[in-house]
């Protein structure tokens, strides 16, 4: 009986082992199946814990503004290209939450974007710890839902772990959902990519299918992936644009800025979203509620997160804004409706100005109601109103001039480009021709001339792109009739072949003025005919 009794015993104790080597086991696994997303964490990765021994992974993502209390980046979200209406690019000023040294070592503004969507293991780690998840993606929970994880993790951190959060000035940083901004300056590669990749349907130079999952069997299959299996974007991001669609912290208005607020932006497309469809500018509308009057959620939503900070992060905050703001405040982003964001430099400025005077025009009114304004007071009004009118003559005289030089610049810069591509190939037969000869001499001669004419093609294609940039700023009218003037020059000359660029710039830059997104790559081509 006693022997029973302690073989019983002896059993229970080694099912009880058996149960804590499966647990600890369990959880070492979850944590492998994390790591397994990042074996080797690469250069500028920013790690924070997580309960059950696993990690959530940031990468910093710098604006290029250099550190000043008001640097911030305007950046075009959109691409009317490919979502009509509800992508209509637009320009919006996005600021950093953090000053960290930058890649050329200056300190610039910065935040941190997950290098991964949140997945099931790191989601129940920190909501349900009794429940192990997958290194899938986290679905089928609604914004809610990503908000009491967010605020739980948050409260985890700060009890458990708030030496890891990065700091900025005197408080430490906080997670949360990103912006809608900030989703697509680090879908698109943000500062890491030149303007012309910035400005496609996807950053990548290769098959999307390398580096996205989307519906079909060059892809995903239609069936959700573990994060982190195919290669990053240029931000060292994955799964931007597939896999699951991710939420926002951004309220849905159809023009990104104005329009009626209506439930939650969702950004990107996922497994089952059509190759031809996924892009950097894909963006929908959820609703927090079902018509059943359920909380949303689907199998295809999921999210990452962004560390911030607080805008008055230290004692000092306020005063350094108020000594900054009158140099700032002269170059400051003109105010405006949403649908002027992309619009000329011409009319941002006459757009203030019509502002302007109509407060002035608002002033008068009152001075004259109350009585007390002596007639010279009156007339300062009237010299100032009038003066508005000289202004716009200005205003559209510097436009005139401004497309004249733009439109020759960027006609000149295309003829030149179009000659250093034709030689492109002439230039690396020669080398290889010299290679193969073997002559030291000669082959360092022809890799002189040949890392020259490529040096020429880059520069030129850079210079192209922001003549373009600085054109969509000018009134199309304008531009065209600097376009023509320029032709009638050329014509004067007898100059054939730059007449002939001339024409496809013309017609490229219709093209940027419709879309305004550069594509540089396909107008490289086109001169090269």
């Amino acid at each position: 009986m006693n022997s029973d009794r302690h073989r019983l015993t002896a059993l229970r104790r080694l099912a009880g082992a058996m149960l804590s080597v499966m647990v600890i086991f369990t959880a070492t696994s979850l944590s492998a199946n994390d790591d397994a997303c990042d074996p080797k964490p690469a250069e500028g990765d920013f790690v924070l814990p997580m309960p059950e021994g696993l990690k959530m992974v940031f990468r910093p993502v710098f604006l290029g503004v250099g550190d000043g209390d008001f640097a911030a980046r305007e950046i075009k979200l959109g691409d009317r290209a490919g979502g009509g209406f509800k992508e209509y690019p637009t320009v919006v000023v996005l600021g950093g939450s953090f000053r960290l040294p930058g890649p050329g070592g200056a300190e610039d503004w910065a935040f941190y974007v997950g290098k991964y969507e949140v997945s099931e293991a790191q989601y129940y780690s920190v909501v349900n710890s009794e429940k192990k998840g997958s290194a899938n993606p986290v679905t089928m929970i609604s914004l809610n839902d990503a908000r009491q994880f967010v605020a739980r993790y948050n409260s985890w951190l700060h009890e458990h772990q708030p030496e890891t959060l990065p700091v900025h000035e005197e408080v430490s940083g906080f997670l949360r959902l990103p912006t809608e901004a900030e989703w697509e300056f680090a879908a698109r590669g943000g500062t890491v990519v030149d303007a012309d990749t910035f400005d496609r349907r996807h950053p990548y130079s290769q098959s999307l299918a390398r580096y996205e999952w989307f519906s079909g069997p060059s892809s995903s299959h239609d069936k959700i992936k573990k994060i982190g299996r195919l290669p990053p974007n240029p931000l060292g991001l994955h799964d931007m644009l597939g896999n699951v669609c991710e939420m926002t912290e951004t309220l849905y208005q159809v023009e990104y800025v104005q329009g009626r607020t209506g439930g939650y932006v969702v950004r990107g497309g996922s497994f089952r979203t059509p190759e031809a469809r996924l892009r950097s500018s894909l963006r929908t509308e959820a609703p927090f509620y079902t018509p059943a009057r359920r909380e949303f959620k689907q199998d295809e939503l999921g999210f990452r997160l962004v560390i911030a900070s607080p805008v008055y992060a230290g004692s000092q905050t306020s005063r350094r804004l108020e000594e900054a703001w009158e140099t700032y405040r002269t170059t400051r982003p003109t105010p405006g409706p949403a649908t002027a964001a992309t619009g000329t430099t011409a009319g941002k400025t006459t757009y203030q100005m019509e502002d302007a005077f109509k407060s002035l025009e608002r002033l008068e009114l009152e001075l004259e109601r109350s009585g007390q304004a002596s007639e010279n007071a009156i007339a300062q009004l009237g010299l100032l109103k009038s003066s508005f009118g000289d202004m716009r003559s200005i205003v559209a005289k510097a436009e005139q001039e401004s497309a004249a030089a733009w439109t020759r610049m960027g006609s000149f810069t295309a003829w030149f480009l179009s000659r250093e591509l034709r030689k492109q190939g002439d230039s690396a037969a020669l080398l290889d021709s010299a290679r193969k000869g073997g002559d030291a001499d000669e082959i360092e001669l022809f890799e002189a001339r040949h890392a020259n004419l490529l040096a020429n093609i880059r520069d030129a294609s850079a210079q192209y792109g922001l003549v373009m940039q600085e054109l969509g700023k000018i009134n199309r009218e304008q531009v065209l009739r600097g376009f023509a003037q320029y032709e009638t020059h050329l014509i004067k000359l007898g100059a054939v072949d730059q007449i002939r660029m001339h024409r496809v710039v013309v017609r490229q830059y219709e093209e940027y003025a419709a879309n305004q997104r550069l594509n540089l790559e396909a107008w490289k081509v086109q001169l090269h005919e």
